[in-house]
């Protein structure tokens, strides 16, 4: 888990582990037009409705991404908040409240310097699973708009 999960964030699980993955999202989608083809032999229009539950996997990736943004700005916010205090173990530990003592001053450096150097990690993958789950979508919602608008014209 990353320190930096946000509590307003109901299934953090979901994001960092499915959504940072844009290869398993699209594993979750291609079954559906497959699923589609072939429950046409069995229901008439499956194929095109297959597309309108395509694009709702867009807005759902859509939505995921929004999640992924919150989750970036949280992080270059503790980011630049730390580094105001400092960006090495001992400049923290100068610039830290001097009423803070002994073990809990050395902790709590250790803790902020640690939050500086997990954020220069987490902000790249971030911004690399925002930029692959905007193709997802793209992809996502324009397959299901052409199966869901032209579905019904392929001939079986």
């Amino acid at each position: 888990m990353s320190v930096f999960s946000n509590s307003q964030i109901k299934f953090p699980w979901f994001v960092r582990n499915i959504a940072t993955k844009p290869l398993y999202l699209s594993l979750l989608f291609l079954p559906i037009p497959i699923t589609g083809l072939v429950a046409e032999l069995f229901f008439d229009m499956a194929f095109a409705r297959s597309g309108s539950v395509l694009v709702c996997v867009a807005i759902f990736c859509v939505f995921i991404n929004h999640f992924l943004s919150v989750e970036k700005d949280n992080v270059q916010s503790a980011m630049q908040a730390a580094h105001k205090v400092g960006s090495t173990q001992q400049e923290i530990l100068q610039r830290m409240n001097p009423a803070i003592q002994g073990e809990a001053r050395i902790k709590g450096a250790a803790n902020l310097y640690a939050l500086i150097e997990a954020s220069k990690e987490e902000i790249p993958k971030l911004t690399d699973a925002n930029e692959k789950l905007v193709k997802v979508e793209f992809l996502a919602g324009i397959f299901g708009t052409l199966i869901w608008g032209f579905g019904d014209l392929i001939p079986y």
